[in-house]
């Protein structure tokens, strides 16, 4: 049996694709590099760099990643933290304490390390309101700019940038684009026109569309999708 926090991949290298299967042990999957799909039958989870998703035990899923991916991805036992599939809003501690479990150098340090960080990950995540107003605008209207967000929260645009990176870990610019892909990964697989989902989500060329989505994703759309 796997023990708590054991570290079963640290780094992807190739291309890979798990069909669809389920184990007992809960994980908790860091993407480092690279992207990766987490398909679970009812959503997938698109997983870029930073991002970490937990998939509870007995879930069954399946893997898609690119080749140069690059994560890292612990084992519990189900019954030590009773969360449910979905995304890790995790603080620079959590983060910080993932790494360290990976680079453990014995089984003793690891456990108490991973002791500490199924503590933090058992604790309910506070709803940030600011962030969710945020989001809620993006999902409702890709297009809308940093400017036009920040006036909505009640700051400038420089605050707005500097809190965003404080609260979520990365740039405002990166977490955007990474929605506009997941929008237009949606859009794609319903058969819109790369032409029309650029236009759709703010874009006033195809080519500036395509070569975000080939800088998010490490693919044009059109492979993207045949890869898929």
């Amino acid at each position: 049996m796997l023990q708590s926090g054991q570290v079963l991949s640290r780094f992807g290298q190739a291309r890979v694709l798990v069909p669809m299967h389920s184990h007992r042990e809960a994980l908790l999957i860091v993407s480092l590099r690279g992207n990766a799909t987490i398909g679970t039958g009812d959503q997938d989870w698109e997983l870029p760099p930073r991002s970490m998703l937990w998939v509870a035990g007995h879930t069954p899923h399946r893997v898609h990643t690119t080749a140069d991916h690059h994560s890292l991805i612990l084992s519990f036992p189900p019954e030590l933290v009773a969360r449910a599939t979905g995304w890790v809003d995790a603080s620079g501690f959590v983060r910080d304490l993932v790494e360290r479990v990976g680079k453990a150098p014995d089984s003793e340090r690891r456990d108490r390390l991973t002791a500490v960080l199924l503590d933090e990950l058992a604790e309910p995540v506070p709803v940030n309101a600011r962030l969710q107003r945020v989001t809620e605008l993006v999902t409702q209207h890709p297009a809308t700019s940093a400017a036009e967000l920040a006036r909505e929260v009640g700051l400038s645009e420089r605050t707005f940038r500097r809190w965003f990176r404080a609260d979520v870990g990365t740039s405002f610019t990166r977490w955007h684009q990474q929605h506009i892909v997941e929008r237009a990964i949606q859009q794609l697989h319903r058969g819109d026109s790369v032409k029309c989902v650029a236009a759709d989500l703010g874009y006033t060329s195809a080519s500036a569309f395509i070569a975000m989505f080939k800088r998010l994703t490490n693919a044009s759309p059109q492979r993207y999708l045949s890869s898929r």
